[in-house]
Parts: structure tokens; sequence; C-alpha cells
């Protein structure tokens, strides 16, 4: 609409009059500005019949033509209310327009598609990226669970209660909490604490069962203090916590503690 008001070429105007006359004749004023009785109108277009009038004390052109392409580069909220347009305009915003074509014409060749179909392409890609995502988490977890059904022999028990501690492949912590609801669901009471290499990092995931909580087991001291041995820290519920550490190189002893740590909270 701004543009089709600059290639009108509407003629623009200003007088002084009085401030509750230039609002009866449909004058715009911001409620944030404070006016004189006297005020600035300047209407774009014929008088009284104009594209825009408001209250205004800057500078501006003779014709909307002098403006040239007006393109709008932000938008945003500056109170309630009210919100803040910042705009180019002639050789500027060409400049702008120009960048954005190359950038246009640029991407389109990359995908090898003409530029009015370079939406629509990155669309599919977009739809088979998620697609492909979907089926990555898919496989992890078919991976997770296959390495889960190795690794029940690896169950001690202390005290009569069984316990699991050892360094799965999991590529995230999601995949983690997966793996430790399987291994509660298998051993019907117990206690798992998973450790993986995430991002390089040591991470650890803790479960106890509902039975254990009750005689005195808790999730979130147990990996707070095997991550403390890594140079970590972390926490959680009594059922379910999670941790991260620095030392990637102690993972394997401080999983190894975890039995003992599980007979200090049974004492």
């Amino acid at each position: 609409a701004v543009n089709d008001a600059v290639f009108a070429n509407y003629p623009v105007s200003w007088r002084w009059t009085n401030y509750k006359a230039a609002l009866a004749e449909g004058a715009m004023a911001l409620f944030s500005e404070k006016y004189g009785d006297e005020v600035r109108v300047v209407e774009i277009g014929p008088r009284g019949n104009g594209w825009s009038k408001e209250l205004c004390g800057g500078t501006h052109v003779d014709s909307t033509s002098e403006i040239g392409i007006f393109r709008i580069v932000s938008e945003g909220s500056v109170g309630s209310g009210a919100r803040r347009i910042e705009a180019l305009t002639g050789r500027k915003a060409q400049e702008l327009m120009s960048e954005r074509l190359d950038t246009m014409q640029r991407a389109a060749s990359f995908l090898g598609v003409p530029e009015v179909e370079l939406d629509r392409k990155v669309l599919a890609l977009m739809d088979q990226m998620s697609g492909q995502q979907k089926e990555i988490t898919r496989l992890r977890e078919d991976l997770a669970r296959l390495e889960f059904e190795g690794l029940l022999e690896r169950v001690v028990e202390v005290q009569g209660v069984d316990v699991l501690a050892v360094q799965v492949a999991a590529a995230d912590n999601n995949v983690m909490r997966q793996m430790t609801d399987w291994f509660r669901d298998q051993l019907g009471s117990g206690v798992v604490v998973l450790g993986a290499a995430i991002n390089g990092k040591p991470a650890f995931v803790a479960a106890v069962t509902d039975d254990l909580v009750k005689r005195g087991l808790h999730a979130g001291k147990l990996v707070q203090a095997v991550a403390k041995m890594v140079g970590g820290g972390g926490g959680g519920r009594p059922n379910l916590a999670q941790a991260g550490g620095t030392d990637l190189n102690g993972m394997r002893d401080a999983l190894a503690a975890v039995p003992e740590l599980v007979a200090e909270q049974l004492k």
C-alpha cells in the first residue's frame, strides 16, 4: 500500500492548525506524545481527502514519488499498543532488494531449481529433513533396545537390591531416560545408573523404583555423587534424576562406585 502511494505521486502538504480541529478532521496523533494548542498537520494526497493525515513536526518531501522504493526492514513493539517500523527508501531500499535478489538467485542455483520454485523446494527439503530426523530417532531407539537386552546380565545385587550401573552408547539424555524405563520395567525393583558420552562430556541418568525409594534410596543424591567424581553435578527427584560432568576419562570409575553408593544409602 505504501509503494502504491509512492508511485501515485501524491502531493505532500503541511499546515498549522488547532489541536482539537486537527483531530476532528481525522488527523492521527500518537497517544504517547504531548501536543500544544497549535499543531503541525502533514497530509499526503488532496486536502480533505488525502491518503494519510497526521500530526508531525518532521521534515517531509514535496511529493510521494521523491521517496522512491519503500522497504520495511524491521518491526517490533516499543510499548503497550505501539509498534516501531524501520524501513529503507530510495537507493538504500534498491540496494537491499538487489542484495536479497542475489541471495535468492544463489540459493536457487545451489538447489538446482528456478527462482519461482525456491520456496516449494525449501519446504520440500524441510519435510524431508523432518522425516529423516524421525527415522534417526527411531533407529537410535532400536539400537538402544538392542544394547539394553545385552546389559541385563551385568546387574549386581547390593544388600538384596538389584543394581545396574553401566556406560551406554546413547546419543542424548532422552534415550538414556527411555533406557532406564526399560530397565525398571524389566527388573521390577532395582536401581539403574546409566552413563554416556554426549557432546564429548559425561552424562548420567539414574532411576530408582518406588519400593526402593521407600527404603531410603534417592536417585537425585545418587547421581549427584556420581557426577561429582567427574567434575560435575546435578540431581533430581528420588525416583529419577540426571547429571553431567567434565572428565570423560573418569566415567568408568564413577559408574563402578555406584554399588558402594547404594550400600551407603541403604544403611
